[in-house]
């Protein structure tokens, strides 16, 4: 039968070099995978080393300028003159001019030890504006005035980064805020209340923000306590302001903040994608270049962490992990994406082969 030795002489020529090809290809298809996992996980920690650095530059910032502000000659100038109530108004151009410079400050105030402002300068659409003397709230019932008040003549407060209150409310439009304080200490040492900078956390945020290069990747900035400061979308930020423990990393993803945690940085893979992370330690970069010793920098009461879950045990629990996520569903579609070139080449040699293939049978056929 002429069809099936037809037949026989065409899978002669083509199965042996075809298990070859589709070996070959294989063996593609498996590098080009890794490859492209290999050249995710250096984007992202790349990514990930670049928002630090950007974080950490605007910390360094704000902690120059809280000291700058509670050492100003005007504001000692004030104290000590017997007559210092009567006129502020120095200080508050001054505080202007810092605000308009530098416009990543929402409010810089003089709270006196009675908890009452006693000078604040807003950040307004039309520039600083000195808030009338009519219009100073007390602020003594606020955990910041409570933890700065109590501070040494040579320490400063660093508070959590949350949202802003007026008037005991969250303020809407959300507003983040990092808060700074040092003590007013007159010649003699006695102290004269707390100067306080509120930082626009928004500033650190979109500068951090910079750094997500692709709309179905992940980068997140959490607490000590997994909570999102920036999430995959604003309902999963700042759940602890709503009394959400559920808004968490270790709530949906446990075992990567296990990790995360217990680490200071590092790339790895699980069933969930490819992560990336590092930690932003704000008492650490006031530390490193200078401004402050740790020990000098008071925080707000922190969670109780197992040492054994610290990555750094010898530093206070105040940290932000910063996070980089690429979904599992992401990281195929990009293989699969990478690996089309190696599947049209591996079919187009396929049916060349095959063509080939037919084409030898033929012959064979007419010398038989």
């Amino acid at each position: 039968m002429p069809s099936i030795v037809f037949l026989k002489y065409v899978l002669r020529y083509f199965l042996p070099l075809a298990v070859l090809m589709v070996a070959g290809g294989y063996w593609g298809l498996h590098n080009v995978k890794n490859d492209k996992i290999n050249q995710l996980t250096a984007e992202v920690h790349e990514q990930v080393l670049v928002g630090k650095a950007s974080a950490s530059a605007k910390l360094h910032l704000i902690i120059r300028d809280v000291l700058y502000l509670s050492e100003s000659g005007l504001i000692h100038n004030v104290l000590n003159n017997p007559d210092f109530n009567s006129d502020l108004s120095a200080i508050a151009q001054d505080w202007k001019v810092l605000m308009s410079t530098y416009q990543v400050y929402d409010q810089i105030r003089w709270i006196g030890p009675d908890g009452k402002e006693r000078l604040r300068i807003n950040q307004t659409q039309n520039g600083p504006q000195r808030v009338a003397d009519q219009d100073l709230q007390d602020k003594s019932d606020r955990y910041y005035f409570s933890k700065s008040i109590a501070l040494q003549p040579n320490q400063f407060y660093f508070s959590p980064f949350d949202l802003n209150k007026e008037h005991g409310e969250i303020e809407f439009p959300r507003k983040p805020m990092i808060r700074l304080s040092k003590p007013v200490l007159d010649a003699q040492g006695e102290s004269h209340g707390v100067l306080v900078l509120n930082y626009l956390g928004d500033d650190l945020l979109k500068e951090i923000k910079k750094h997500k290069p692709e709309i179905n990747h992940h980068l997140w900035l959490a607490n000590e306590a997994g909570y999102w400061l920036i999430g995959s979308t604003p309902k999963d930020e700042w759940g602890f302001m709503f009394n959400k423990p559920d808004l968490t990393i270790k709530t949906r993803y446990p075992e990567a903040w296990y990790k995360i945690l217990t680490h200071e940085q590092g790339v790895f893979s699980d069933q969930d994608g490819v992560w990336a992370f590092d930690t932003i330690r704000p008492l650490r970069e006031a530390a490193l270049v200078n401004l402050a010793k740790m020990e000098n920098i008071v925080v707000s009461d922190l969670p109780e962490l197992d040492k054994d879950l610290s990555s750094s045990p010898q530093y206070p629990p105040y940290f932000w992990k910063l996070i980089y996520h690429i979904p599992t569903k992401e990281i195929n579609a990009s293989v699969y994406s990478a690996q089309q070139s190696v599947y049209m080449g591996l079919f187009g040699l396929l049916a060349m082969l095959f063509i080939g293939s037919l084409f030898w049978a033929r012959v064979r056929m007419a010398k038989d």
